[in-house]
């Protein structure tokens, strides 16, 4: 879920039982009990942006602040690992919680892929080469996933270019 600010637009997630909220607070990961109200940060989150909470509630997915690698956050071991060297923007977790799909951002070569949890080995799933996507408030393009783990994503029609129209009025 996304949920917009007056600093930028931003990732929120529910653990499975409902009592805890995962958001992004530039420049932290934090969570929220909604039980006490009490925010924690996660654990040297500085570096992560854009979090993503597993299906289960044991990992947050982000992307690195300067977009260039994948990180995973082990939230009952409260350490962060490097999923994979790999431009990222949107992720998204399958149903299953066994992979994570992600787009590379704006790079020159566009695509989605998914990684798997277990074996962490990166598969390229689509080309978006000339599939103009449409960017969200702050520069973030929009990926989903269908139930069986077909992409989603936002095309952009043209809906944001002007046009000027002269005219004489005879």
């Amino acid at each position: 879920m996304l949920y917009s600010t007056k600093k930028s637009l931003r990732r929120l997630g529910w653990t499975p039982d409902g009592a805890n909220i995962v958001f992004d607070e530039e420049p932290l990961i934090r969570m929220v009990s909604l039980k006490t109200s009490q925010v924690t940060t996660v654990t040297e989150s500085n570096e992560a942006t854009a979090p993503a909470l597993s299906p289960d509630g044991r990992f947050i997915v982000a992307s690195s602040s300067n977009g260039q690698k994948l990180m995973l956050f082990d939230v009952r071991q409260k350490k962060w690992s490097e999923l994979a060297q790999i431009p990222s923007g949107f992720t998204q977790w399958s149903a299953d919680g066994k992979y994570i799909y992600f787009d590379n951002g704006f790079s020159k070569d566009a695509a989605i892929f998914r990684i798997g949890l277990s074996d962490r080995k990166v598969e390229h799933l689509v080309s978006l080469k000339d599939f103009r996507r449409e960017v969200l408030e702050q520069g973030l393009p929009w990926m989903g996933l269908t139930p069986d783990g077909s992409p989603i994503l936002m095309r952009d029609t043209g809906s944001q270019e002007v046009y000027a129209l002269d005219f004489e009025i005879p």
